[in-house]
């Protein structure tokens, strides 16, 4: 393994609250460990419609299902409510929702869990939010990180493993009022320092053995902004095991910050728009598993993936050769990559 050199940027002013122990020792290996793994932005509808309903929604996943099928448990954000409604909730360029059906192609490749928490759950309004709540769970697909309460939507998604519970976070930027949920209002909640702290102490006192944040932030089609940073600097001090971002449509590099991985972004997994890649900003994001032992995140691998709808026509597909090479080896810098697989471990 050739050692990962990842640092820190650091802070410009000095946390308000009491940053955790910062441990960057090696972590002791399970044999057995539990997999979890992620995937980016998803929606099955907008351009994607046509041809969902002509091949069906798992055609858009076909392609991807073999790379999914080696895990315990599977995450995505799903960033469109599945609704019937197509009515937009507020004024805005790009407002989406999907076919309730589709949730049988996130339930056939294994989606376990589906993160809510995005510029888009709201994109139906309160009726479209419960709708997909009620859908997913009739799936089997358990959905986190939005809620009819703030309290509801902080509630964190949960895996049992043999390794103790993983407890799953769902933040946001700020967005819009009316999309942000209060203490009588639906929506979704957005990451502030004070929220990374108190959630991670209250998920830890419910018996959360391995914590991580999944957050929605960035701009799209852009490189990760300072904001971002700044946010993870706060998820790593309030003491998160694992930080797995999304939101930018594309894929950006991962730091690591005290042993803590930070994913900033995944890109898209399966989004159905046309999007507005470019040379800049290629259509390319990852399938990331993550590896649970006794004492945390063991390891992380991930596997590239081709997404600009444009090339692949809504359907993504696994990179191959040196175009493999060259997205993993600037997600995961100084890590190994073989056969369209790059691994850090701790």
């Amino acid at each position: 393994m050739i050692p990962l050199l990842w640092t820190w940027m650091a802070c410009s002013s000095p946390p308000a609250f009491e940053a955790k122990p910062c441990n960057e020792t090696a972590v002791s290996h399970s044999e057995d460990p539990f997999v979890v793994l992620w995937g980016g932005d998803t929606l099955l509808g907008d351009a994607a419609t046509p041809s969902l309903q002509r091949h069906g929604p798992g055609w858009a996943l076909e392609h991807l299902s073999p790379l999914m099928a080696d895990a315990d448990a599977r995450v995505i954000n799903l960033e469109g409510p599945l609704t019937v409604a197509t009515e937009p909730f507020e004024a805005k360029k790009y407002s989406y929702n999907a076919e309730p059906g589709t949730v049988r192609a996130l339930a056939d490749v294994g989606v376990t869990l589906a993160g809510l928490a995005n510029n888009h759950s709201m994109d139906r309004g309160p009726q479209g939010l419960l709708d997909t709540q009620r859908h997913l769970r009739a799936a089997g697909i358990e959905p986190f990180g939005a809620g009819s309460t703030r309290s509801e939507a902080l509630g964190p998604g949960r895996i049992e493993t043999p390794h103790g519970r993983v407890g799953i976070i769902g933040f946001t930027e700020k967005y819009s009022s009316a999309v942000m949920a209060t203490s009588s209002r639906p929506g979704v909640v957005a990451l502030t320092e004070r929220r990374a702290h108190q959630q991670a102490e209250r998920a830890r006192a419910s018996g959360v053995d391995h914590l991580v944040a999944f957050v929605h932030w960035g701009d799209n089609y852009e490189a990760v902004q300072p904001s971002q940073r700044r946010m993870a600097r706060w998820l790593v001090d309030a003491g998160y095991d694992l930080v797995i971002g999304h939101g930018a449509h594309i894929q950006h590099p991962v730091e690591i910050s005290c042993g803590v991985p930070i994913v900033y972004s995944l890109g898209n997994l399966a989004f159905g728009t046309p999007g507005r890649f470019s040379a800049e900003a290629p259509g390319f994001g990852v399938v990331l598993r993550t590896e649970v032992g006794r004492e945390g995140v063991q390891a992380i691998e991930a596997q590239c993936i081709r997404t600009d709808n444009a090339e692949v026509r809504f359907q993504p597909r696994p990179c191959a050769g040196e175009e493999a090479q060259r997205v993993l080896s600037s997600f995961l810098d100084g890590a190994e990559v073989s056969d369209n697989r790059a691994r850090y471990e701790r």
